[in-house]
C-alpha cells in the first residue's frame, strides 16, 4: 500500500557570494529525508531559483521569479555574507523583495510559514569589501529586529552546517504543533513512490550509525576540553612568569634606589618574551580548538538528525537525557574558561606600554585571546541549539 508523504518546501533566497551555503542547505535537507523523514511521513524539499525557475518575461527578472515560485513554501530561509544584492523595482535587491514577500505571509498567518535569516560574521579584508552593500545589510539586519525577528550569525561553513541541521530537525519535529497547522500550510499529500527519486537510499559502506556518532562526538569534545585546560595552565604559567619580573622591577631591599633604564628594559623584555610564548601557545590551542568543536558539534547534530530514525522508548529517552546533561555540563565549563579568558584579557591589556616589543607580545596574546574567547561563544550558542533539539525529540514522541 502506497504511503502518503508531505512534502515540507524550503524557500532558499540569498545574493550569490554563497554558493557553498546554498549547497550546504540541499545537502542537510537530503541528510535529513535519508534519516527520518519517512518515519514522520514528511520530507523537505529546496526550492531555489536555479532549479525551480524556467526561461520567461515580466516586468523585470525579479518578476518572473515572484510569479514562479508564488507563495507556494513553508520555510523561507534567508543568507547573507557580504553583498546585499541587485536592486529590484520594488526593493533594495531581490533577497530583500523575496523577504518582504515571506514577511507578508507571516503577517497574514504566523503558523503558515518558519522564516530563518542567517547572517556570515566571518571577518573579511576592508578591502574586499563594497562598504555601501555592508551598509545595506545592516540596515536590513537591525529591520529584522524592528519586526519582531530573531537573526543567526555563523563564522564559518561547518558552523552554518550545524546550525541548519539542528534547526531544520526541529522544524520537521513540530511540524503540526507549533506551526504548520494553518488551512495554508496543507498542500496535497504525495505517495512515498512521488517523491522517491529525490531521496537518496544509498547507505555508504563507511556511513557512521547513532552510536559511532556519539561516542565522535564525545571524544572530539574532550579534546576541546582540554585545549581549555591548556589555556589555564598557561594563563598560570604567564602570571607567575610576569610576578617574578615585577619583583625584579621592585625596590631593593637595602634602599629606594632605582635601576638603571637599560636593566628596567631588560626584565620588561623578558616578560614581553614569556607574552610572546604564550600567544604562540594560545594560537596553537585555539586551531586544535575551533577544529575540534567543529567536529564535535557536526558529529552530535548529526546524531541528533538520526536519532529519528529510533521509536524513543525508555532507553533511547535516558541516552537522549544524558547526552543533555553532557551538554549543559559542557556548557557551565565553557562559560568558566571564557570568564578566566576575559579576566586575563583585562590584565594583559592594562600593562603598561613600557617598551616596543612588550607591545607587539601584548598585541598576539590579546588577539589569540580574543579569538578563543569568540570560538567559545560559538560553541555555546551551539550548545544550547543542540539541547534545544534534544528536548524537541524528547517531547515529540
Amino acid at each position: 500500500m502506497a504511503k502518503n508523504v508531505t512534502v515540507i518546501r524550503i524557500f532558499l533566497s540569498s545574493p550569490g557570494d554563497v554558493v557553498e551555503e546554498r549547497e550546504i542547505v540541499e545537502t542537510v535537507a537530503r541528510e535529513i529525508n535519508n534519516s527520518f523523514g519517512d518515519h514522520l511521513s514528511l520530507r523537505l524539499e529546496v526550492v531555489k531559483w536555479e532549479t525551480h525557475i524556467v526561461p520567461s518575461f515580466g516586468s523585470d527578472p525579479q518578476d518572473v521569479i515572484n510569479t514562479q515560485i508564488g507563495g507556494d513554501y513553508d520555510i523561507f530561509l534567508g543568507i547573507m555574507s557580504t553583498r546585499f544584492g541587485t536592486p529590484t523595482p520594488r526593493a533594495g535587491s531581490g533577497t530583500e523583495e523575496e523577504f518582504a514577500r515571506a514577511y507578508q505571509k507571516h503577517v497574514a498567518d504566523p503558523s503558515s510559514i518558519r522564516i530563518m535569516f542567517y547572517f556570515k560574521s566571518a571577518k573579511v579584508c576592508i578591502y574586499d569589501l563594497d562598504l555601501t552593500q555592508v551598509g545595506r545589510i545592516q540596515k536590513f539586519r537591525e529591520s529584522l529586529g524592528e519586526r519582531g525577528g530573531l537573526y543567526w550569525e555563523y563564522k564559518d561553513e561547518d558552523e552554518f552546517r550545524n546550525y541548519v541541521r539542528l534547526h531544520l530537525t526541529e522544524a520537521l519535529k513540530t511540524w503540526g504543533k507549533s506551526w504548520g497547522t494553518s488551512a495554508a500550510s496543507v498542500r496535497p499529500r504525495k505517495t512515498a513512490e512521488d517523491v522517491r527519486h529525490d531521496i537518496d537510499f544509498a547507505i555508504a559502506d563507511d556511513e557512521p550509525g547513532l552510536l559511532d556518532l556519539m561516542e565522535e562526538t564525545e571524544r572530539h569534545f574532550n579534546a576541546a576540553a582540554e585545549s581549555l585546560e591548556l589555556v589555564l595552565t598557561a594563563t598560570t604559567s604567564l602570571t607567575a612568569d610576569l610576578n617574578e619580573a615585577t619583583e625584579d622591577l621592585s625596590p631593593s631591599r637595602d634602599g629606594l634606589r632605582r635601576k638603571d633604564l637599560a636593566d628596567q628594559k631588560r626584565v620588561i623584555n623578558r616578560g614581553a618574551t614569556s607574552i610572546d610564548d604564550f600567544a604562540r601557545k594560545m594560537q596553537g590551542a585555539v586551531a586544535v580548538y575551533a577544529e575540534r568543536q567543529a567536529a564535535g558539534f557536526g558529529a552530535l547534530s548529526h546524531a541528533i538528525v538520526l536519532a529519528g530514525d529510533f521509536a524513543m522508548g525508555p532507553e533511547e529517552r535516558e541516552t537522549m537525557l544524558e547526552l543533555d546533561s553532557t551538554l549543559e555540563g559542557l556548557m557551565q565549563v565553557m562559560r568558566s574558561a571564557q570568564e578566566h579568558i576575559r579576566q586575563f584579557k583585562l590584565s594583559i591589556a592594562g600593562m603598561p606600554r613600557a617598551t616596543t616589543r612588550l607591545n607587539r607580545a601584548k598585541k598576539s596574546a590579546l588577539d589569540a585571546l580574543a579569538s578563543y574567547d569568540a570560538q567559545i561563544d560559538s560553541s555555546v550558542n551551539l550548545a544550547d541549539e543542540a539541547r534545544k533539539s534534544i528536548q524537541t525529540l524528547l517531547s515529540a514522541d
